[in-house]
Order: C-alpha cells, then structure tokens, then sequence
C-alpha cells in the first residue's frame, strides 16, 4: 500500500497542471474584420475569462483584436487572462478594466504591446485588485497612463513596472490618485523628460516613498495634493 501510495505521488508530480479553460467565443459579440476577430464585449456568465490568441472559424484560425474601451469595461469578471497573440484595437489598452469592482486578477503580461500607445484608465475603480504583476508590459510607444490606476485603493503589491521604458510618455494625469495601500511608489528608473501633465498624479495617495527620477520635466498643479504621508527624505 505504501508502495502504491508513493506511486501515486510521484505521477501528482510529474503530469503537467491542467491548463486555463478558454473562454468560448460564443461568450463575446464579434466581427470579422481584416482577417481578425474583433472581440467588442464580454457577455458570459462566468467569472473566470481566458482569452487565446486566436479563434478557429469554419476552420479558419484568425487572430483575436479587442476593443478595450469596451470589452471587460465595467462587467463582473473577477479574474482575466490573455494569451500571447491577444491584439488591441487602435493600438489602445485604454478602460480595458474601467470600473470591473470585482477584479482580482489580471493576467495581461503575454500579449505584445509594443504598439501600444494609450493605457488611460485601464484599472480606473478596481476596487477589489490587491496584487498586480505588470512585468510583461512593453511601455516605450506608450503616450498617456492618465488615470491608469484611479481608485485602487486595495492594491497593496505592485510589481514590473519599476523599469518600464517611458520615454514617449506624456501624461501621467491622477494616475494614483487615491491609490491607499502601497507603501511605496518607485519611478525612479522612469523617463519623464517628454512628459507634459503630471496634475494630480498622486493625489490622496497615501505611499510613504515616493521616488521620482532627476529628469522629471513637469510638476503640474495638484501633484501630490494630500499625499499627507509622503514627508522628508522619503520623497526623493
């Protein structure tokens, strides 16, 4: 028995974990357009989203675009993953998760965004978002993170966009405002010498390390507008 018991433990170890179910294109209204399919909204009944990067169609694969201004945009998901392959529309990623208050999870770090030039908004109002891994994030084509993380006053543990390449930014208007639970904010490793709006980028953010690179080109009005813990040599 023993025998047969360690026998068993050794094939958990081995068989690889079952991967993510994908969500059924049945579950988004869609176009064809271009040799794409252009996902506008997401109308399942679940949850738990897993987008590929491509559908197959009376036997054809074609590549999946999203339009982000409104396919998750203030739906219930609670966990999104999207694949390698996933495109954006117009070269935007901008209220991919406006206002999802449900969302804990987001799992975006697979798709190429090395045209993307607009993140505005994209975790406005995630209430309920306490961890956010962004390492996969291709930056430098991106010209405006304006209120990109609004209102996530749960998210305590932010990693991957320390060296996030911003040399193409240009506003980075009330992009923490709000943000409650981050003890620290690291841009120090940024590029902001083309940036032109930073109004209100932290304000009511209560991080106690702010760190801010030496060629920072814009301190607009509002900057850190009751960002009453930020005091002394911590804010650099």
């Amino acid at each position: 028995m023993k025998r047969f018991f360690c026998l068993l433990c050794i094939l958990a170890l081995i068989v690889p974990a079952q991967a993510a179910e994908l969500t059924p294109l049945s579950d988004f209204p869609y176009t064809v357009e271009n040799g794409t399919v252009v996902l506008s909204r997401y109308n399942g009944s679940g949850t738990v989203v897993t987008v590929p990067g491509s559908y197959e169609i009376e036997g054809t694969a074609y590549p999946v675009v999203l339009v982000s201004n409104t396919v998750f945009r203030s739906t219930a998901v609670t966990e999104v993953t999207l694949l390698e392959g996933v495109d954006f529309k117009e070269n935007s990623m901008a209220l991919l998760f406006a206002q999802c208050s449900k969302l804990t999870k987001a799992d975006i770090n697979a798709p190429d965004t090395s045209d993307i030039i607009n993140m505005a908004y994209l975790f406005y109002d995630c209430k309920a978002l306490q961890t956010l891994d962004l390492s996969g994030l291709e930056t430098d084509a991106v010209k405006t993170m304006q209120n990109m993380f609004t209102l996530c006053n749960q998210l305590s543990s932010f990693t991957g966009y320390e060296s996030w390449d911003t040399g193409s930014l240009l506003s980075m208007y009330q992009m923490f405002a709000d943000v409650k639970k981050l003890s620290v904010i690291d841009l120090s490793m940024w590029d902001l010498d083309q940036v032109v709006n930073t109004g209100w980028c932290f304000q009511n953010c209560t991080a106690t390390q702010i760190k801010l690179p030496q060629n920072l080109a814009v301190i607009s009005a509002g900057f850190m507008n009751h960002a009453s813990s930020v005091a002394g040599s911590s804010f650099a």
